[in-house]
């Protein structure tokens, strides 16, 4: 019996491809801990083990005309229980779709839990307001919640997997991962700085333009999303993760949760990290300018443990969007 007052769908198709889920895929990853929890569907694509026809098709046609019918046939089995259904959104979904689904179950619930910067999403979710699209927003960002307005916050949600098979021998002292956004000159002073002192970084930049690139030795760039799971290896295989947010941002990055569910020291400039509830001075390093931090911090030989019991686990999110509804 699902301890939920809720049905919950949790639409996913960032990971779908040609028809199949990506199970290295973050999001997939992310919402691991969800898969067998009774009264959530977390939905991929418009079937779940499509016939090789049906991979022919979504590969041929463009993936959002076919995936524009997904949510609706899940919906549409839950038709008798629209009133307590609860459809959870993670990023911008097609509006026109949502619209008519919307007209289709009144009484259904429409969430959306921003898990970016809601002012990189504008005009979308200007657009979800002004049609009344959604009926409770939300975010992994304290300050935007209370800048824009939202219904509600919570910290950035991961599930912890087992990646114990895998070598955790370190191959570099310090690892980055992510889009370079308005972060790419602080990446090249951070890791300048710390390649004088003898700190070896393992950097993996995306979507740097080809006229800005400078070459370092330890700078891997790529336009290309590399697997989740792929990235999270090289987490467990380095000393220390760096954590860079975007200007403005103050909610926890991947890099933040990935240090704390595997016991990873932490280089910050998210200054909002002294509140977090494991931070812990020997383990994070919040700083304004990468000059203020020691070398040895990194090198030193430490014992890390956050004492993580699953508190970015997404059952906690379900739980406060479950208590949330009216």
């Amino acid at each position: 019996m699902s301890l939920l007052k809720h049905k919950f769908v949790i639409y996913n198709s960032a990971d779908y491809k040609n028809g199949t889920n990506d199970s290295d895929g973050y999001y997939t990853i992310c919402l691991h801990d969800l898969k067998d929890v009774e009264g959530i569907d977390v939905i991929g694509g418009p079937v779940q083990k499509p016939s090789l026809l049906l991979k022919c098709i979504i590969k041929t046609f463009r993936f959002f005309k076919i995936s524009s019918k997904c949510l609706s046939r899940f919906v549409r089995r839950n038709k008798k229980d629209a009133e307590d259904l609860c459809v959870l959104l993670f990023r911008i979904f097609n509006a026109t779709h949502l619209t008519w689904l919307r007209l289709q179950y009144p009484q259904a619930t429409f969430v959306l839990f921003l898990r970016d910067l809601y002012e990189t999403k504008q005009p979308h979710v200007n657009h979800y307001r002004k049609e009344n699209l959604i009926d409770y927003w939300g975010s992994f960002d304290l300050g935007e919640k209370e800048k824009y307005g939202l219904d509600f916050y919570y910290p950035e949600i991961e599930s912890k997997i087992d990646l114990t098979s895998f070598s955790v021998t370190p191959t570099c002292d310090v690892f980055f991962a992510g889009k370079a956004k308005d972060r790419y000159q602080q990446l090249l002073k951070i890791y300048d700085y710390l390649d004088s002192h003898g700190v070896k970084c393992h950097f993996i930049i995306m979507d740097v333009d080809e006229k800005e690139k400078e070459e370092r030795e330890g700078i891997e760039y790529t336009t290309e999303l590399i697997p989740y799971k792929e990235m999270l290896i090289h987490s467990i295989r380095c000393n220390c993760l760096l954590d860079i947010n975007q200007n403005g941002a103050v909610g926890n990055t991947s890099r933040f949760l990935e240090a704390i569910m595997y016991n990873k020291k932490l280089l910050t400039n998210n200054l909002a990290a002294k509140e977090s509830e494991f931070y812990q001075p020997a383990y994070m390093f919040v700083f304004h300018d990468i000059t203020e931090v020691n070398p040895e911090f990194i090198l030193q030989d430490t014992q890390v443990d956050y004492h993580y019991h699953n508190e970015f686990s997404p059952v906690g999110l379900i739980k406060t969007i479950d208590n949330l509804i009216k």
